[in-house]
């Protein structure tokens, strides 16, 4: 069970999947449906399709918790991309009659992580903290916002979940500087010294939980959504100046994950 999580990256839906539940809600059946399908397909596609460009080139699998390729499943691996990609196609395609604008950002999106996830080592993961929430989550969400779809109080969620998401793919990289500078992979980590990179993700970390504290405070989402999200950034501090930045990442994956779902499912 584990690791078909790890193989198929399913933790990647607590970020999309909750919020995208949200924004169905306030939704036509018909619309809102195969919004939140679509992206939830899409989370798994793009971390998906990575992986598996990674094993075949027998580098180690980034942008996931396991970090070794035997925990992951080879041949699950292989067919999933191409299942994920087909259903979030099918998705878009009926957007593209319910909701033109969502629908071509849709299946833009499935054409952007194929393009993106096939990249040279050199340029696949660059920028990718800010390029992959801001695809999934801000863009969508920002479309809803235009057309008065979802709340301010939504789209405020959606920016905390995006940013938590960045947060965690940023950690990922941190975990995988040592390697990535040995193929010459440009990272926003291998950009920075070890300290200047951890130094990044700390400012980070701690703008994450302050963030939804000033939520909490103007009654936008629970205050148990920043209870999880302080404990998220006191032990994800404590393991990445313990140089454990890997046990970071599963941290803010994992915690944080857990915190935007209650962001999201209280914002509703």
């Amino acid at each position: 069970m584990i690791r078909t999580v790890e193989t198929l990256r399913l933790y990647a839906l607590l970020f999309s999947v909750p919020l995208a539940l949200v924004w169905a809600m306030r939704l036509p059946p018909w619309t809102g449906a195969p919004l939140a399908a679509g992206l939830a397909l899409l989370s798994v596609y793009y971390l998906t399709l990575s992986a598996r460009t990674d094993v075949r080139a027998g580098r180690t699998p980034r942008l996931g918790l396991a970090v070794d390729r035997e925990e992951l499943d080879r041949e699950t691996l292989e067919a999933a991309p191409a299942v994920f990609a087909i259903g979030a196609i099918v998705m878009g395609l009926v957007l593209l009659i319910t909701e033109p604008l969502q629908g071509a950002l849709m299946l833009a999106l499935v054409a952007a992580a194929a393009w993106r996830a096939r990249l040279p080592v050199r340029d696949r993961h660059f920028l990718i903290e800010y390029a992959a929430p801001g695809a999934l989550l801000i863009a969508p969400a920002t479309l809803l916002r235009a057309g008065d779809q979802i709340a301010p109080h939504v789209y405020a969620a959606t920016w905390l979940t995006a940013a938590t998401l960045g947060l965690a793919i940023l950690l990922c990289l941190v975990r995988d500087r040592g390697e990535d500078r040995a193929h010459a992979a440009r990272t926003t980590a291998t950009r920075l010294t070890r300290d200047g990179a951890r130094a990044l993700a700390t400012v980070w970390i701690v703008a994450i939980p302050t963030l939804a504290m000033y939520g909490s405070v103007g009654a936008w989402w629970a205050w148990l959504a920043t209870l999880v999200f302080v404990w998220m950034a006191l032990g994800a501090l404590a393991c990445l100046w313990a140089s454990r930045p890997g046990w970071a990442a599963s941290i803010v994956t994992l915690a944080g994950g857990l915190a935007c779902t209650i962001v999201a499912l209280t914002a509703a």
